[in-house]
């Protein structure tokens, strides 16, 4: 989670019993990571397990709560997602940003990355991969991603994007 939550003891209040058990702190991060779990739990969504029904309903139940939260002025929240299968990814009050690579990429072997990001994994022209940051990390194709954006990236067998909402229109 990036941003900062605006009087989020409301969201603690709809927190499920057994993921307030889990919290350990009381950082709005760790707060928004219990209310989206509780919301999948309630809908039987948390685990997906490359399960495509259930990954939609994942997907549907994950959009609606982050438009319910940007309706009642929540606060700033960018947020990423992942069951390890798919990646979930919310833009509202902060910048992000997407990139996709593939294995025609162009640009790939002039990028200038800057100093303070690493990869630990060498590229190579055969990898696909769609990256997601606050800020463009190297000068390949970033697209900026409107605000209110909401999209789901699987995993498997390559990187898909998919745009729902906002981010659908924009795309």
């Amino acid at each position: 989670h990036n941003g900062t939550l605006k009087d989020y003891g409301w969201m603690r209040t709809e927190i499920s019993p057994g993921r307030t058990a889990q919290l350990r702190g009381d950082t709005d991060s760790e707060v928004l990571f219990a209310y989206l779990l509780t919301k999948l739990d309630a809908a039987g969504a948390t685990f997906v397990h490359r399960d495509a029904a259930m990954l939609e309903k994942a997907t549907r139940v994950i959009e609606a709560t982050a438009a319910d939260l940007r309706v009642r002025a929540a606060g700033a929240f960018n947020f990423l997602l992942s069951d390890g299968s798919a990646l979930f990814v919310h833009r509202f009050g902060r910048s992000l940003f997407l990139l996709e690579r593939g294995p025609s990429d162009p640009v790939r072997e002039q990028r200038d990355i800057d100093s303070s990001a690493s990869l630990e994994t060498p590229w190579t022209r055969r990898r696909h991969a769609a990256l997601v940051a606050s800020e463009k990390l190297t000068d390949e194709p970033w697209r900026e991603l409107p605000e209110g954006s909401f999209l789901r990236i699987d995993l498997q067998p390559l990187p898909k994007v998919h745009f729902f909402g906002a981010a659908e229109r924009a795309a």
